[in-house]
């Protein structure tokens, strides 16, 4: 099954939203900001990236060229992978037009030198032409720490030290700009689902054939941590929400020491599989190359992947939320707005609009709004977990008739999601039940989750918290 385009772009745009780069990005800005000023003596390349027409690659396995198709897409010819990236591709072409240094080596470099170096001859060259014109970009063998890597342009003695994640864009193509994988199962065909967060009971997920469902129809019954009849709703809500969870950038595939990642013991394990033996593995650390991602590894591969947290947060989830059908989760990408009312009121929104990217292609761009003031984009997403994280436990199954002193409605139009309402009524001393619309309810929720929901809506107003 394809994802809808609508809901790809939406998890593009959440990933810009937060403020985190991915590996390329990152490694592009890093010490090149000075990168294309001709009188800049870090400056190794500087040509207009619009004007490159093609880029011919030589390694010493083998050679590849990147080119723009007849759509004027970035493309390549002569490398196998998974998926090719046009933004990666573009990158690339960014990254060597644009080429910074970080250190000098050498003005006037001999032959001796240049052999040193690994640049005579040349490890692997770059052959880059701009409205016709070529320009060769050559790289030698990386320095004793394998931290930098050498590099030169062709016809000139100068030599530069260029760090080793820059060249590795071009050396290794498959951590430079080929399109990671991302999770393959059909939706309406799972028939498995198992979520393994360390410390934590499992949770499992098995198709209930019509035949056997008391429904009559297929549905989904949890098995583990315990049995009882699954929310359809909220189940595929859950599994469109994974489906859009993957890595963003490889990190390395070629992993020896899989504790150095924090994944010898995952702190998430998710499997999805469907009726074709489709789906995917991810295996999750509780660690990261930057605060904002964690480290994963998918479907068993010797390779390492970074991931956004907001993601991992997806990804997470209480049996309780799966057969509970007023207490399910509602993923941030698909919510509209968030109406509390209580002892406090509030509106939480969400703004959508059109807007052209560096590429000349529309994409939706979301901001977002506590009682109409503009939230930075962390710390909007830290308000919500909050909205929509509260910790369920224990079944009551009892019928209250006493009013809710908090409900949270969460509006879901645009992704055409029904309506969810949860209602809180007071239930023992320390604790408030979730009711549906009869006062109904199976399970709860603590009274200090409510009151830190409270506690943070006021710092949010104050603007303690609405910062990045």
């Amino acid at each position: 099954m394809k994802l809808n385009p609508m809901l790809k772009n939406l998890l593009i745009m959440l990933a810009v939203l937060v403020g985190v780069g991915g590996l390329t990005a990152g490694v592009i800005a890093i010490n090149n900001s000075r990168a294309g000023v001709k009188n800049d003596p870090l400056t190794v390349v500087s040509q207009n990236p619009k004007d490159c027409d093609k880029l011919v690659v030589k390694l010493p396995e083998h050679e590849f060229e990147v080119y723009k198709n007849t759509e004027d897409r970035w493309t390549i010819r002569g490398f196998e992978a998974r998926g090719v990236s046009h933004y990666k591709l573009a990158d690339l072409c960014q990254l060597v037009s644009a080429l910074g240094a970080d250190e000098i080596l050498a003005e006037n470099a001999t032959e001796d030198d240049l052999k040193q170096y690994g640049l005579a001859p040349p490890v692997a060259t770059v052959t880059a032409e701009y409205k016709g014109k070529p320009m060769v970009l050559e790289l030698g063998t990386d320095t004793p720490d394998g931290s930098l890597t050498y590099v030169k342009v062709g016809g000139s003695p100068k030599v530069f030290m260029l760090r080793q994640t820059k060249s590795w864009l071009i050396t290794r193509p498959e951590l430079g700009y080929i399109a990671v994988p991302s999770p393959s199962y059909d939706v309406d065909k799972l028939v498995l689902a198992r979520i393994e967060q360390k410390g934590r009971p499992a949770i499992e997920l098995t198709d209930q054939p019509a035949e056997s469902s008391i429904a009559g129809i297929d549905t989904w019954k949890l098995v583990q941590p315990y049995e009882h009849e699954a929310n359809t709703t909220a189940c595929r809500d859950y599994f469109m929400a994974c489906q859009m969870i993957g890595p963003s950038d490889l990190i390395d595939d070629r992993v020896t020491d899989w504790e150095q990642y924090g994944l010898e013991e995952p702190w998430l394990t998710m499997t999805m599989r469907d009726i074709y033996e489709d789906g995917f593995m991810m295996e999750i650390s509780d660690t990261g190359p930057t605060a904002s991602t964690r480290y994963c590894r998918l479907n068993g591969e010797d390779a390492v992947y970074s991931i956004y947290e907001y993601q991992v947060e997806a990804a997470k989830i209480e049996p309780q939320q799966l057969v509970d059908p007023f207490v399910a989760l509602v993923a941030l990408q698909y919510v509209d707005e968030v109406r509390i009312e209580g002892r406090e009121t509030a509106v939480f929104k969400v703004s959508r609009e059109q807007k052209r990217n560096n590429y000349g292609e529309f994409e939706e761009v979301r901001e977002y709004y506590l009682d109409d003031q503009l939230m930075q984009s962390m710390a909007s997403t830290r308000f919500y977990q909050t909205i929509a994280g509260m910790t369920t436990g224990g079944e009551t199954g009892t019928t209250l008739t006493a009013p809710p002193v908090l409900t949270i409605t969460f509006i879901r139009q645009t992704a055409g999601l029904a309506e969810v309402v949860l209602r809180y009524v007071p239930y023992e001393t320390d604790k408030y039940a979730v009711c549906d619309e009869e006062g109904y309810s199976k399970f709860y929720v603590r009274a200090e989750d409510i009151e830190e929901l409270y506690s943070r809506l006021d710092l949010y107003r104050r603007g303690r918290l609405n910062t990045d």
